[in-house]
């Protein structure tokens, strides 16, 4: 699904659906950059109240600290970064959505259920580095140092956001499976 005519072709036939599930999927994703904002807001705000009530150990080895949740959150931004384009390529053959169904009670399409699966493991991972920099500023570190993480973080949300392009594709996947069953079928009677 190479060609702009053909992405908007589809988008057409299939409208309603596609920004229903984005509406839901755009919901979910503010929710979650929330989280840096609001730990912004905190250290900004309260930050030197939060430091007198917990007042940091000198004995603490920050640095160490700092390196390994720094190695940590470049680790998980490169495992975001690759779950994402890992689910939504040709070579993922999905989460099996017809054992969930039933469960579910879901009357969503198959490929709006591919999507919001997909999608939602991505996009929360990069919100935890924020986590990361308010914890080692709560151990003693630096706001600067949490504000790198934060806006890391957001940097992190902002690449990692619902795209109609993504749904577009898994759209494109289901209606060409769907035509190459319904092939089979036919052939066989």
């Amino acid at each position: 699904m190479n060609s702009t005519i053909e992405q908007n072709t589809l988008y057409e036939e299939h409208k309603v659906e596609i920004n229903k599930a984005l509406r839901s999927q755009w919901i979910l994703w503010i929710g979650i950059i929330g989280t840096p904002i609001v730990l912004i807001i905190m250290c900004q705000g309260f930050g030197d109240r939060i430091r007198e009530e917990i007042p940091p150990s000198p004995s603490f080895p920050i640095q160490i600290f700092r390196t390994i949740l720094i190695i940590v959150g470049i680790f998980m931004l490169v495992l975001s970064y690759g779950i994402r384009k890992y689910f939504f390529s040709a070579r993922f053959k999905g989460f099996d959505t017809k054992r969930l169904r039933p469960r579910m009670r879901n009357r969503d399409p198959e490929y709006i259920i591919a999507f919001k699966q997909r999608n939602y493991f991505p996009m929360v991972i990069p919100s935890s580095l924020s986590i990361f920099g308010f914890l080692l500023f709560i151990l003693g570190d630096s706001l600067g140092v949490f504000y790198a993480f934060a806006i890391v973080s957001l940097l992190g949300l902002l690449y990692q956001r619902p795209q109609k392009k993504d749904i577009l594709v898994l759209c494109h996947q289901s209606l060409h499976n769907k035509n190459s069953v319904e092939m089979k079928n036919n052939e066989i009677l």
